[in-house]
């Protein structure tokens, strides 16, 4: 449009003559974008409206800014516009990254299943999980040459404004209900061969469409002749010919993994809202119902509500706990994320957090707690295909400890056992280093305990017990100099800071004579008769007392056992093991001692 176009548009503000409504300036648009050969007309709604619109402007303006009164005076006009380019889906998918996994192998037809339940919803309405059926069904599973997936439907089917919105990439028909209007595409990540074939009403007349779909062509539609398989309204999507990288996977899938997998995928579905009867066939076999199986298993536990920072902004968010058996796709506790209604991204492992993979119920059987979490926080960072969420690190941990903190308030018999199991552990730990219960600063194994991470162990208290032990002695230390520097308080704090130091002396000593009670079932077991009736080698004795060619120098104090021979002799000023006298290598005719000192020879 040129600048006097422009101009004449604004009317009053650039030449005084009469300004438009948004509707007239629409109307005029319409108009000029048809004499640019946009064609706009060709569209029933238009064709019918622009009319009406000109027979209602009696106003004079249309004829002030343009001179026309009708669609034909419009062929005198000039208008400079022109369209965008449709995008470019391969190089859209090219970008686009799917795991050669499982779950990445059936989200084509998680897509379908998703595009069938939103279709039975439009045919039913709130009767859609009682009168909606879906079938999925895979012939020659494990066979990449003949594998075929199928995902038939009695929806609404693909009428006018479906088919539409399906030849639309990037759709928006679907955003209230959240849809990206990408999910079709994604098959083409691990098919080659996509085909549609459809049932709808159009006029209360039953009309049918099949075609091949194929981005890989200049015209991605091809129609064929003939009818859908299946009687009635509704859609069926057909997948095969996997593409090479899938494979190796398509032949080792199992029908419980597929099972399992549409199961977890739409597990919101199971919890929070309806679903259609949704069978599963293998071949000819006999559908199997997972709607009701699924029903069984994913079951309402508890839900609430939790509030995380995401990105500096409060976000409320919604969980809801299920308890279900452990099974080989659900091993252990875990957390998923949901948005557009179904699971995205990989589950996030809590087993670390609550301690344990699994718990066990009265009846000695084993189960997991799986958390969902949404809210419309997610909605807004979910990518196009609907595989991945945009949350930095920092909130999905903040989530992750939210949600194991209502696990633990939920579950508070399975992690009472869990801190009597850590209890105990601690307390077999002390009794072999005494020395470290003055890292518990006077609290409970049970007060301690309840403070640290479910998952830890015997090592990991250990650890801890000991920075505390030595943190506790410097701080004692640090007080011992004060008391000593300040007169008025000594009296004071001396007993107190006496008391701290006999205390530690104990279990010093307590932990002393446990060492030497270990060393002598040592020395014992070393003189023993072997099998052969033989004793030990007696190197296994002296390396127990004193390591041989060493001595003192390099043998320190609590390195050595000299105080099994004697107590005097740990406090030597120099002790020399299978030494020659002058230190060197052996020669000929040297006299070598077993063990010996400055003062005495053994």
């Amino acid at each position: 449009m040129s600048k006097s176009d422009r101009d004449s548009l604004h009317g009053d503000r650039r030449t005084g003559g009469p300004s438009l409504s948004h509707g007239e300036m629409g109307t005029i648009v319409y108009l000029r974008a048809w004499q640019m050969g946009v064609k706009p007309f060709d569209c029933p709604t238009i064709r019918e409206v622009v009319p009406s619109r000109l027979a209602s402007l009696k106003n004079g303006k249309v004829e002030a800014h343009c001179g026309a009164q009708s669609v034909e005076d419009f062929d005198q006009i000039a208008v400079e516009a022109d369209a965008l380019i449709k995008p470019d889906m391969p190089a859209v998918l090219e970008r686009t990254n799917l795991s050669v996994n499982v779950q990445g192998f059936l989200l084509p037809v998680f897509e379908a299943l998703s595009n069938s339940m939103d279709g039975i919803e439009q045919r039913f309405g709130d009767h859609a999980a009682r009168k909606g059926m879906i079938l999925i069904k895979f012939e020659n599973l494990n066979d990449p040459d003949k594998v075929i997936i199928s995902i038939t439907d009695n929806g609404v089917g693909l009428n006018d404004e479906n088919y539409k919105s399906f030849r639309t990439p990037f759709s928006g028909y679907k955003l209230s209900k959240r849809g990206r209007g990408f999910g079709r595409f994604i098959a083409f990540k691990v098919f080659s061969r996509i085909h549609y074939s459809t049932r709808f009403d159009r006029n209360d007349v039953p009309t049918t469409k099949t075609f091949r779909f194929d981005i890989s062509r200049a015209e991605e539609i091809i129609f064929h002749e003939g009818d859908p398989d299946f009687s009635g309204l509704g859609l069926c999507v057909e997948l095969d010919e996997p593409l090479d990288n899938w494979r190796e996977l398509v032949g080792g899938l199992s029908r419980q993994e597929v099972k399992d997998e549409i199961g977890s995928h739409f597990l919101p579905y199971f919890l929070y809202r309806g679903l259609p009867k949704i069978s599963l066939q293998f071949d000819d076999e006999e559908p199997e119902n997972i709607t009701s199986y699924f029903k069984t298993v994913f079951v309402e536990h508890a839900s609430g509500e939790i509030e995380t920072s995401i990105d500096g902004q409060s976000c409320p968010l919604r969980y809801t706990l299920t308890k279900i058996p452990k099974t080989r796709q659900f091993k252990s506790h875990c957390l998923l994320f949901a948005a557009a209604d179904r699971i995205v991204g990989h589950p996030r492992d809590l087993s670390n957090k609550l301690g344990a993979q699994h718990f066990v119920d009265e009846d000695d059987s084993k189960f997991i707690i799986v958390a969902i979490v949404r809210g419309d926080a997610f909605e807004t960072r979910l990518n196009d295909s609907r595989t991945s969420l945009d949350l930095p690190p920092k909130a999905i941990e903040e989530i992750v400890g939210a949600v194991c903190d209502k696990i633990q308030d939920r579950e508070k018999q399975q992690i009472e056992k869990i801190k009597s199991g850590q209890a105990s552990e601690l307390n077999e730990a002390l009794h072999e280093n005494p020395i470290l219960r003055l890292g518990l600063k006077g609290q409970s194994l049970a007060e301690y305990v309840a403070r640290k991470p479910n998952n830890w162990g015997a090592e990991d208290f250990v650890q801890d017990l000991a920075l505390l032990r030595y943190r506790s002695t410097g701080d004692l230390l640090k007080q011992i100099t004060e008391a000593a520097n300040n007169p008025t308080s000594y009296v004071e704090k001396i007993q107190d800071l006496a008391s701290r130091i006999d205390a530690g002396k104990k279990e010093a000593l307590a932990e002393y004579v446990l060492h030497r009670k270990s060393i002598i079932e040592l020395i014992d077991a070393a003189r023993k008769f072997n099998d052969d009736g033989k004793r030990g080698p007696e190197d296994d004795v002296h390396s127990l007392i004193f390591r041989r060619f060493s001595d003192s120098v390099d043998v320190e104090y609590f390195q050595h056992n000299l105080w099994l021979i004697d107590d005097a002799l740990a406090f030597l000023p120099y002790v020399s093991s299978d030494r020659t006298m002058h230190g060197g290598g052996r020669k000929k005719g040297d006299k070598v001692t077993q063990t010996c000192s400055s003062m005495t020879t053994l």
